[in-house]
């Protein structure tokens, strides 16, 4: 039985000319009017959020920022964890209690850790990047903004080499952003440095006006702030192109992880044993194994990276237990997808919401894994009776990929 694939209500066809068009291909700045749909993301969204941060994220752990009167604030931050967001308070409300009427500004990075159904939905916008762009390697964040903070506190400010922005504004307060290409702020600030005083070089820069359920594209380049004066809410992804640089970087950090272990790779002859018992003073770079390591941790990477379509892996239920899953169907959470690859003695390595792990019964689970890519529903007691011989390891590995957010019960 196929799963019903839901379009996204935001990245359509229209959607994607309309903003290629007017930023001609993601070069320029522009505003997409009312091109939010009002359930893609609302309030309760938010509130949600904000609720699971002080049970999921370590206080002062990076990630969270918080401001008051414009100046990043621990007093602030400290009560909001000790007085967390309750289910009948209001943003306004919460904010009210914990600011006590100053001006403020709550920051938030890798929202769809969160909350996993806006990850599903922001996923599509990997997709099209690559189909529209032919952009393979992108790694994408979500912050949230929420307050009436004013200017952006830590003033006009460049956000870096291949990064683009898209900010879906939810409102209900408008937000100003203003624009300086770099050769007016270097002209106007004498700097590139980060500039506190924007209110002195307004006049030279180009104002964009982002209302409710408008959406926001800022390109690679101008340096940039934005106004909220009045409450307001916004998403935004942060899109960061992947240079080779970054890769190797993150390749040279996958291969100091635990799950990456080259001796398990199909057609690996090296002896590891001999050629470490050589010492590594008296080795030459050409008698290690490097090489070959550092291929396969760029895979592993870019496996990895595309399995979540770019954003970092969603939170690991590992509290969660499924008593009655041999009754239960599953399927793939779409617009996601798993991928493999065969290893020797019957292992397969597996990539899934950004996370990889080897198992073993590879012949067993990649039919599995197809069919769920494929849109497929499973009826897990068929599964499980076609595996009998499998069926105590099958249950914990379709718990491991339920928790993991990689499948979901249908």
């Amino acid at each position: 039985m196929r799963a019903i694939k839901q379009p996204s209500p935001v990245f359509t066809e229209p959607w994607w000319n309309t903003l290629l068009d007017d930023t001609n291909y993601l070069t320029e700045a522009t505003i997409i009017k009312n091109s939010v749909p009002k359930d893609f993301f609302q309030e309760k969204d938010l509130h949600y959020v904000l609720q699971q941060v002080p049970q999921k994220l370590s206080f002062l752990q990076a990630g969270l920022r918080v401001y008051a009167e414009g100046r990043q604030t621990i007093k602030e931050m400290t009560e909001m964890y000790r007085n967390p967001l309750q289910a009948g308070e209001t943003l306004q409300e919460f904010t009210q209690r914990i600011f006590e009427g100053q001006k403020y500004g709550i920051i938030l990075n890798r929202v769809t850790n969160y909350h996993p159904e806006l990850g599903k939905k922001l996923a599509p916008l990997y997709q099209g990047i690559i189909e529209k762009l032919g952009v393979d390697w992108i790694d994408l964040n979500t912050t949230m903004f929420i307050g009436n903070y004013g200017y952006t506190p830590f003033g006009v400010h460049y956000d870096g080499e291949a990064t683009n922005v898209i900010h879906f504004h939810l409102g209900p307060g408008k937000k100003v952003m203003t624009l300086w290409d770099q050769d007016t702020f270097v002209k106007q600030t004498g700097s590139r440095m980060h500039f506190p005083h924007p209110e002195k070089i307004l006049s030279h820069g180009t104002d964009y006006v982002i209302e409710p359920n408008d959406t926001f594209y800022l390109p690679e380049g101008p340096f940039h702030i934005g106004n909220t004066e009045e409450f307001s809410m916004a998403v935004t992804v942060v899109i960061k192109g992947i240079s080779v640089k970054d890769w190797l970087t993150s390749a040279l950090a996958e291969m100091n992880t635990d799950s990456f272990n080259p001796e398990v790779l199909a057609g690996y002859e090296t002896d590891l044993d001999e050629v470490f018992t050589q010492g590594m003073v008296e080795s030459t770079v050409s008698d290690l194994p490097f090489n070959s390591w550092v291929k396969t941790a760029m895979e592993d990477y870019q496996l990895s990276l595309k399995s979540n379509c770019g954003f970092k892996p969603p939170r690991w239920f590992d509290d969660k237990t499924y008593d009655d899953l041999a009754t239960r169907r599953i399927q793939a959470v779409q617009p996601f997808q798993m991928y493999h690859k065969a290893l020797k003695d019957d292992q397969v390595r597996l990539y899934f919401r950004r996370n990889k792990q080897n198992f073993a019964a590879s012949k067993t689970i990649i039919p599995i894994i197809e069919q769920l890519n494929d849109g497929d529903t499973l009826e897990v007691e068929k599964v499980l009776e076609q595996n009998a011989s499998a069926k105590d390891y099958l249950t914990e590995f379709f718990t491991l990929l339920l928790n993991h957010q990689a499948i979901e019960l249908a």
